[in-house]
């Protein structure tokens, strides 16, 4: 029997353990929701529009969105690949970029953490094979 749960994502202890205090919670809010739309699709990128980011949130401001992404992207969760009038901006959760938040204070994750990360990650990608061979 897998310890997968159908239905759901998963997020590295990292983030709780290192970054959860320092994050607002809005910018927890939307990291959460680009992990979904990343990892919880199987997918390294996703095109997430701020109508998408509101309505999933509950954010009705963009400033409030673009300070809060900001803060991801200063303390290195996030990467954002602008997009342009006709595309939304493309996100990509960087769960090992974790260095040093504006502030100077250190969050490095440290490579026991990185390793067990990835191997959850691994075990993820082969529970959701498996459980695409039982259907």
């Amino acid at each position: 029997m897998s310890n997968f749960i159908p239905n759901s994502f998963m997020v590295p202890n990292a983030i709780v353990d290192e970054a959860l205090a320092k994050l607002s919670g809005n910018a927890c809010k939307i990291y959460l929701l680009i992990v979904r739309k990343t990892r919880g699709w199987n997918k390294p990128a996703d095109f997430i529009s701020f109508s998408q980011i509101r309505k999933f949130t509950g954010i009705s401001s963009n400033e409030t969105i673009n300070k809060a992404m900001d803060e991801l992207v200063n303390y290195r969760l996030v990467k954002v690949k602008n997009g342009n009038q006709k595309t939304s901006n493309e996100y990509y959760i960087n769960d090992f970029g974790i260095t040093e938040n504006v502030k100077g204070e250190s969050l490095a994750i440290t490579e026991n953490v990185k390793a067990i990360t990835e191997k959850i990650i691994e075990q993820e990608r082969q529970a959701r094979k498996l459980l695409a061979k039982d259907e």
